[in-house]
C-alpha cells in the first residue's frame, strides 16, 4: 500500500512537473545525466521559496514534483532548509517528512559536488538539481511503489 493511501484521491493537488514514466519499483533509482538547460536557457540565481531550496550557498536549486498514479493525484513538495547544505520535502503534510536532500562540496576529493538523497516514502517522485553557476540540471527519479535512497558522487 502507497505512503499516500491514508489520503482522499479527491485531496487538492498543486501544479504538477514535467511527467515521466514511472520504472519497475524493484529497480534501482534512475538518474539523468547533467545537462545545460534546454531552448537557450541561462542559469539564475537560487531564490527560495515554498517549493525550492537553495543549498551549498545558494548554488544549488533543488525543487520536488510527485505524483500518486493509482489516486490522480501530483504537486510539488514543500521546502524545508535544515543547514547550508541539506533540507527536506513534505508532500501532503507539514508533520510528514517524505525525501530528505543534501549537495555536498566534494571538489577537494574528487572534483565533483556530490548529491544525496533518502527516501522515506514510496509515492513517485523526481527531483531536479539545477548549479544555478553553470546552468546544468540533473534529475533523479523514484517510481511509485518504491522506497529509495541514493547517492551521486560525480553529480556536478
Amino acid at each position: 500500500t502507497s505512503d499516500a493511501s491514508a489520503f482522499s484521491a479527491g485531496a487538492p493537488s498543486r501544479a504538477a512537473p514535467d511527467e515521466v514514466a514511472a520504472p519497475d519499483p524493484g529497480a534501482p533509482p534512475s538518474t539523468q545525466a547533467a545537462r545545460p538547460l534546454a531552448g537557450g536557457d541561462t542559469a539564475d540565481p537560487c531564490g527560495p521559496d515554498d517549493t525550492r531550496m537553495c543549498l551549498n550557498g545558494s548554488r544549488f536549486r533543488v525543487e520536488v514534483g510527485w505524483r500518486v498514479p493509482d489516486q490522480g493525484t501530483s504537486g510539488r513538495g514543500t521546502a524545508m532548509p535544515v543547514t547550508g547544505d541539506t533540507g527536506y520535502f513534505w508532500f501532503f503534510s507539514a508533520n510528514n517528512v517524505e525525501l530528505v536532500v543534501k549537495v555536498v562540496d566534494g571538489r577537494a576529493f574528487n572534483g565533483r559536488f556530490w548529491v544525496f538523497w533518502g527516501g522515506l516514502s514510496d509515492v513517485a517522485y523526481t527531483i531536479t538539481v539545477t548549479d544555478t553557476a553553470t546552468g546544468l540540471v540533473r534529475r533523479y527519479e523514484n517510481p511509485a511503489g518504491a522506497l529509495h535512497s541514493f547517492s551521486d558522487i560525480a553529480a556536478f
